[in-house]
């Protein structure tokens, strides 16, 4: 009697298994500098949202290069003294607070709100580096732009930089240097030109993203071949 031998399952399948997701510090660079109050010249972000466009080597610093959520931000805080405060509350309409909002780059310099976090009082962490968990995680998708809204005033602004520190603000053009009006983002889905870059300057923000996990092939090996009679 003749063996004729079958290859059992002897086809190579791939399936799809979870990979771990990833904690990434969108924006965070080894060299953040302090913000630049005190002191004389103390300069703060008002009126406006804002994100970094160059930070020392890094290049579109927060925009994201997976999807995932965001879940918290870090801020390097200036403190301020309170005469200072007392200023720029009477100035700017209010204490300093500041949210993440997550931005839909358009053409021609315009970005949409897709997402934005609740706002959150800045006061009590003057003078210090502190990371703000959200209350609620925001939804980023790859290439979108992860920015900090300020409604009033806030003081993460680093002044007198070199070349390779710079940052876009939610102003139109004509409207670079009038700090006292109002273009912070606060509407989902509103679409806005950012056409004011400031240069030698940097925002010192960064936030937390969980990655999406993504599934990865793995491969099961063919069975053992059997003899069939």
């Amino acid at each position: 009697m003749r063996l004729t031998y079958v290859a059992a399952g002897a086809v190579v399948l791939a399936v799809a298994a979870p990979a771990a997701a990833k904690i990434v510090e969108v924006g965070q660079t080894p060299d953040t500098p302090p913000a630049s109050c005190p002191g004389t010249d103390c300069r703060t972000v008002t009126k406006t949202t804002g994100f970094l466009t160059r930070a020392g080597a890094l290049k579109r610093p927060v925009t994201a290069a997976d999807d995932g959520r965001v879940v918290a931000f870090t801020l390097r805080l200036g403190k301020p003294d309170a005469n200072q405060i007392k200023f720029f509350n009477s100035t700017y309409g209010g204490p300093a607070r500041a949210a993440v909002t997550i931005l839909q780059p358009k053409p021609k310099l315009n970005f949409k709100v897709v997402s934005q976090s609740e706002l959150y009082n800045l006061q009590p962490s003057f003078g210090q580096t502190v990371q703000i968990a959200l209350h609620r995680s925001l939804r980023i998708k790859k290439g979108q732009i992860a920015a900090i809204t300020v409604p009033t005033w806030a003081p993460i602004l680093a002044v007198n930089l070199g070349g390779t520190s710079s940052w876009r603000a939610s102003r139109t053009t004509g409207n670079c240097n009038k700090f006292a009006t109002q273009t912070a983002q606060v509407t989902i889905g509103q679409t806005t030109q950012y056409r004011c870059l400031y240069s030698t300057a940097r925002l010192t923000y960064s936030v937390t993203e969980i990655t999406d996990p993504t599934p990865r092939p793995t491969v099961v090996p063919p069975t053992s071949t059997t003899p069939a009679q």
